[in-house]
């Protein structure tokens, strides 16, 4: 008998995560001059992210302390910070400015006048890797006049080689004329992650810290950018442009989620496609076009009977992300809103697109009507401070299929176009209507 409680609550603690891809800043840059570009991308990305975080943070992560912001792991090409929302809000803005900083480094590195002197090296190094592969195929070709055994399948190698060299020669001239930098954000809020603190190994290496936990793995996810999300809304965009007559019509967000469709191989067909893929003769394309043709006809027939698309054998459909920007789940914007909402006002606008002022609409594409925003505004010394997030649309990420659909908005970039013309145009007016009816509820 003692005094200490036979029953305890457990108590679930909750924590954000912010992820942040540079993969296509990598890409974009390291193609063309990998050595200089390592040491700039230090001093110009990955640094100033570090050092934006550790303004905000508690260090390495390897602390007791869980105040702040902690990095949890910088993965090459990413970073992954845990904490408060509001700090890793704050960070993703920092981050927004850093990559805007870091654009503008590039351009001073590498201005357009020497654009021509970049294709130049790149096509030297194209062509000298083009007479290599001529000269390799020459000599394959010379086994397979001979009937050596394997020179076919050998060539069918040789030829895919060759075709990802030429489409890696295209690439690489539309990174150097175009040299456009992107990377996303993806904030989420929810159960804290398991970790685990590891201790050093003798004169190996230092203590490691893992974390493990689904609220990782979605801000992960959710700096996605599938290729064919943005295929259909530049699509979608070029339609309007020309309905509109406006050439420079744009997208007002950095984040777009679209549902895609996809068309799974039956796999009663890998033998022949691998057949059909080694040049193998005899293989009864017929035979293989009828037997997809008729798959395809009975999907179309299950989902005219209202069965899942869960069920279809060639069918597969699901909502995906290109995320360019900085984003957040619904969990860390309002999250955010109960942390800051002593010192902030935070009000929501749901508008009609046909709503907004006529510069709006001729500026801009909105590919559904329905707008949903949260403002909010903090006054410091009398100066007003006013943020935005816009509410993209939801997702079910890979791997989250059981779980309901993540919500997700974007934080509007202040010094962008979108926002300027919203706060120029809306936001006054919205603002007092807000503020009345707040009035309204605290009679």
């Amino acid at each position: 008998l003692d005094d200490r409680p036979t029953l305890t609550a457990l108590m679930k603690e909750e924590e954000g995560y912010l992820f942040v891809d540079m993969k296509d800043f990598t890409r974009k840059t390291l193609t063309v001059k990998e050595l200089a570009m390592a040491e700039f991308m230090k001093e110009h990305f990955y640094k100033p992210i570090l050092d934006a975080a550790s303004r905000l943070g508690a260090g390495a992560g390897l602390l007791k302390d869980d105040s702040g912001i902690r990095l949890n792991s910088l993965p090459g090409d990413a970073a992954i910070f845990s904490g408060s929302a509001t700090n890793l809000v704050n960070l993703a803005r920092d981050i927004q400015k850093i990559i805007k900083d870091y654009r503008e480094q590039l351009q001073k590195r590498l201005p357009p006048t020497k654009g021509e002197a970049l294709l130049e090296d790149i096509h030297k190094s194209f062509v000298k890797k083009k007479d290599d592969f001529k000269k390799k195929k020459a000599e394959v070709e010379k086994e397979v006049k001979a009937g050596a055994k394997g020179a076919k399948a050998k060539l069918a190698l040789f030829k895919e080689a060759e075709q990802r060299l030429d489409n890696g020669y295209r690439n690489e001239v539309e990174e150097a004329i175009s040299r456009e930098m992107e990377a996303g954000v993806f904030v989420s809020y929810g159960n804290k992650a398991e970790t685990m603190h590891i201790p050093g190994h003798e004169d190996f290496c230092g203590p490691v810290k893992v974390a493990i936990g689904e609220k990782i793995n979605e801000a992960a996810r959710g700096t996605s950018r599938n290729s064919m999300v943005m295929a259909k809304l530049e699509v979608l965009m070029e339609k309007e442009r020309l309905q509109k007559g406006k050439a420079d019509l744009t997208y007002p967000f950095e984040v777009y989620i679209k549902r895609v469709y996809s068309i799974r191989m039956p796999p009663e067909l890998d033998h022949a496609l691998g057949m059909l893929m080694a040049r193998t003769k005899g293989v009864d394309l017929k035979n293989m076009a009828q037997l997809v043709a008729n798959q395809y006809f009975k999907d179309l027939k299950r989902l005219a009977s209202g069965e899942p698309i869960s069920s279809l054998k060639l069918f597969d459909s699901a909502r995906d992300i290109y995320n360019r920007g900085q984003a957040l789940s619904s969990e860390a914007l309002q999250a955010y809103i109960k942390e800051t909402k002593d010192t902030k006002f935070f009000f929501k606008r749901v508008v009609s697109s046909k709503e907004l002022d006529p510069y709006l609409q001729k500026t801009f594409y909105f590919p559904r009507e329905a707008l949903e925003f949260w403002f909010g505004l903090e006054v410091k010394g009398g100066v007003e401070f006013i943020e935005a997030f816009a509410r993209i649309g939801d997702v079910v990420f890979k791997g989250f299929e059981a779980r309901e659909p993540t919500v997700v908005y974007e934080m509007l970039n202040t010094d962008g176009p979108f926002f300027k013309a919203l706060k120029s145009h809306h936001y006054s007016d919205w603002l007092e209507e807000a503020r009345e009816e707040s009035g309204k509820k605290d009679r």
